[in-house]
């Protein structure tokens, strides 16, 4: 019989980077996921039979101990804004030790974890490679969009660790990406609202916390005020809002996206808006942006009588579409490790499109020159910094 290779996810929210797991064949035992958001019976819905554990002393002893990969992407907004990094290394970057202390614990034959690149100023290269001894350690700056992702902005650091003696080499394989918004949710604006799961048209209705002080400061907006005012604004704006100073200021993440090309990056909340409805994108738009399939439900929405959503009565579900991992690159890199660990053959562009990131690159050599790779030259040959320097 052929041998059956498991996945497990630890901080894996609702399961979108297992999702690319699944898809290269894993099999899925389960997800340690304590953030009280993804604990809406998403993961239990589209996982059945893998557990899911929502504390971290409530993880069971026994977790299989033949685990092949483990995929996970800790708390990463304390790393997104540069004034704030320096202040948080002894509370908030906590999810990263804890994240590794588990992978160590189920000791599985590869890791790969999401984050963003501010979280190696906190925790440096010597941090990883100490509590990932007996690893090989690939510092990556990656393009979702590379990847066939339509985020074009949503580049992230990963981490993928593989154990020494499986002499492994991560291979890039990014590429042009001509997809537009169109071409991935253009269905969805034509079809009858309901008839695919989590797919509902907005209220307008409602008042907008998100749309508070669009005409004047602390004055209440409503959807409809908010949908008449981005009518009026071309893809790419930003919601100006009147401050308590007097001056217009902008709200980051609420922006209209665009329809003939690349979407705008999601986030857990404020809205990105439809350009053409000029409201909220639905949270089954919002999954096809971040490439889940159609068949993957999110549980918990909550409608009004009418049948109609509203983004700020659904925050759990918003957060869990912004923070879901984007399938492809998941999907991608699950199949280079599948193929490795049954000898098959694995294609790829081994291109790169994405500049570099300084303190990925930092990482990346320090490490190399300290450590080196169990297979030294086909690491080499994939490194985009040996390329460059030829």
């Amino acid at each position: 019989m052929k041998r059956k290779f498991n996945a497990l996810g630890i901080t894996c929210g609702v399961g979108s980077m297992l999702i690319g797991a699944r898809d290269a064949g894993f099999n899925i035992v389960g997800n340690i996921e304590w953030r009280k958001y993804y604990h809406s019976g998403t993961f239990e819905r589209n996982f059945p039979g893998s557990f899911l554990v929502h504390k971290i002393e409530e993880v069971p002893d026994e977790i299989p101990n033949n685990i092949d990969l483990v995929m996970g992407h800790p708390e990463c907004g304390n790393f997104s804004n540069l004034n704030n990094r320096k202040e948080v290394v002894n509370t908030k970057a906590m999810d990263i030790p804890l994240f590794l202390d588990l992978c160590m614990k189920v000791n599985p034959r590869f890791i790969v974890m999401d984050n963003l690149p501010g979280s190696l100023e906190v925790l440096p290269m010597e941090f990883w490679a100490k509590k990932l001894k007996g690893y090989d350690l690939f510092f990556e700056w990656i393009s979702n969009w590379g990847y066939g992702n339509i985020q074009k902005g949503r580049n992230r650091y990963f981490l993928i660790a593989s154990k020494k003696e499986e002499k492994f080499a991560f291979i890039p394989g990014e590429r042009e990406n001509k997809l537009t918004v169109k071409d991935v949710i253009g269905d969805l604006y034509c079809a009858r609202y309901g008839q695919i799961e989590n797919h509902f048209y907005h209220t307008i209705e409602d008042v907008s916390g998100r749309a508070k002080s669009l005409k004047k400061y602390n004055k209440r907006a409503t959807f409809k005020d908010f949908q008449d005012y981005f009518k009026k604004q071309k893809s790419g704006h930003i919601m100006r809002y009147h401050a308590a100073d007097g001056t217009i200021k902008l709200r980051f993440g609420l922006i209209k996206t665009h329809w003939d090309a690349h979407a705008n990056v999601l986030t857990g909340t404020n809205p990105i808006v439809h350009p053409l409805t000029n409201l909220p994108l639905s949270i089954r738009e919002r999954a096809r942006i971040q490439g889940a399939p159609d068949d993957f439900v999110f549980i918990g929405e909550k409608l009004n009588e009418d049948h109609t959503w509203n983004h700020d009565k659904n925050s759990v579900l918003v957060k869990q579409t912004g923070k879901f991992m984007p399938v492809q690159f998941c999907r991608y890199v699950a199949n280079q490790i599948m193929a490795h660990l049954t000898g098959s053959k694995f294609n790829s562009s081994k291109d790169r499109i994405l500049k570099p990131n300084p303190l990925i690159d930092k990482a990346k050599k320090a490490y190399c020159k300290k450590y080196g790779y169990s297979n030294q030259d086909s690491a080499c040959g994939y490194c985009w910094l040996c390329v460059d320097n030829e």
